[in-house]
């Protein structure tokens, strides 16, 4: 979700909730944050009875320790949007694991995607955040880039799509005609990165990079084209059609 009211993103507004100390007006944040998921629900037209969940997401909010209430907007979109697709829920708890306050524990992490796959047809996981000695731990900002390529690489994906509000990647270092990228080799994104271009977590980009998997930046507004991520040697193959998004 964008964020509350058009004012700020959702992980800004859960950052003021958690260091709000006065209860009153910690109470009225979170009533915020319940009511402006609420009208997304009637919006999507979902039907399934979410006061259980929006229970423990308050909980989360009012007494969670910071990666824990900020886990929580991941966490309702997650369980508001595998209703609507008709997915099933499945926590990053169960999925993504780190070996320290940083690092991710690979080997366990694929070994729990691995495992789910053969559990689930479909299922939608919430990004941003995963399991640290059995608690919530959160990625670095843009987390969630991290969270779909750790498991494009223990699925072995043939493509990894990460839609933005941006129809794809710019150089923004020119200031008077942006450049629009089609393809860039993962070097060359490892150079814009260098020069403050942010639009993929490098992180991300070193996993898919790992398996040689390419990534597309596609937009969700103009469903254009999309930006393509990839090898220089894989480069005719990524531009092809069938790896452009509908529409």
């Amino acid at each position: 979700m964008a964020g509350i009211n058009s004012a700020k993103k959702l992980t800004d507004f859960l950052i003021e909730i958690y260091q709000e100390e006065n209860r009153s007006r910690k109470d009225q944040l979170i009533s915020e944050v319940i009511a402006y998921h609420e009208d997304v629900i009637a919006i999507l037209g979902c039907e399934r009875d979410y006061t259980k969940i929006f229970e423990e997401a308050s909980l989360r909010m009012h007494y969670g320790d910071y990666d824990t209430c900020l886990a929580t907007g991941e966490y309702l979109s997650a369980e508001i949007l595998s209703e609507y697709f008709g997915m099933t829920f499945v926590d990053s708890r169960e999925l993504i694991y780190f070996a320290n306050d940083k690092q991710i524990d690979v080997k366990r992490s694929v070994a729990a995607i691995l495992k789910a796959r053969k559990s689930y047809q479909n299922c939608l996981i919430p990004g941003f955040y995963g399991n640290y000695k059995g608690e919530i731990h959160l990625f670095s900002r843009g987390g969630s880039d991290i969270t779909a390529a750790v498991i494009a690489y223990a699925l072995e994906a043939a493509l990894y799509e990460n839609w933005k509000d941006t129809e794809g990647i710019y150089n923004d270092e020119i200031k008077s005609e942006k450049v629009y990228y089609d393809f860039l080799s993962y070097d060359a994104y490892y150079q814009l990165v260098s020069k403050g271009n942010r639009v993929i977590h490098k992180e991300a980009v070193d996993f898919a990079r790992l398996k040689q998997i390419p990534i597309r930046v596609c937009s969700v507004d103009t469903r254009g084209r999309g930006t393509v991520i990839g090898s220089a040697k894989q480069k005719e193959a990524c531009l092809k059609r069938r790896f452009f998004c509908a529409g």
